[in-house]
C-alpha cells in the first residue's frame, strides 16, 4: 500500500477496498487510508440519527 489510498468500492463482505486491492474494515467509497491503517472520513459520512 502507498502512502496513503482511496477507498473506490465495497467488497461483498462490506470491506471498503481500495486501487491496488487492499480490504479495509469499516471503510467506504471516498474515505482516505493511511500506511498505518488509520482512516479519514471521506465526504459522505455521516452520524446515524440513533444507535440502532
Amino acid at each position: 500500500m502507498s502512502e496513503t489510498e482511496q477507498i473506490i468500492r465495497i467488497a461483498a463482505k462490506g470491506d471498503g477496498v481500495t486501487a491496488s486491492g487492499g480490504h479495509v474494515r469499516y471503510a467506504a467509497p471516498g474515505d482516505t487510508v493511511s500506511a498505518d491503517g488509520a482512516v479519514v472520513p471521506g465526504p459522505h459520512h455521516a452520524t446515524p440519527p440513533c444507535r440502532h
